[in-house]
């Protein structure tokens, strides 16, 4: 465990479906895609809102997921670095994933 005092987190890559799956003590279960488009992995919540405000009826292929509001992995992974340690220098590779 990266911080045992404040739990586990789980990263399993699930191959077949192209995507990641994340269990964090902090924020929860979280599956993530992979946008061509962007180039980051994406959470599928933020894929699946944007597919259904544009019509679209599939996941990230069916038209570019990626939005400003969506939340990569990388940007959540800097978002739980930060809360558990104040510090935010050195995070910046976190926003290419």
């Amino acid at each position: 465990s990266l911080v045992p005092d404040h739990g586990t987190w789980v990263l399993n890559k699930q191959t077949p479906n192209r995507q990641i799956w994340w269990s964090s003590p902090l924020s929860g279960p979280r599956r993530y895609e992979y946008e061509e488009s962007s180039g980051k992995w994406v959470w599928t919540k933020y894929i699946d809102y944007y597919n259904a405000q544009n019509g679209n009826d599939g996941g990230s292929e069916s038209g570019g997921a990626w939005t400003e509001d969506s939340t990569s992995l990388g940007e959540a992974l800097k978002i739980e670095m930060i809360q558990l340690f104040q510090i935010e220098d050195g995070l910046e590779d976190l926003d290419n994933l």
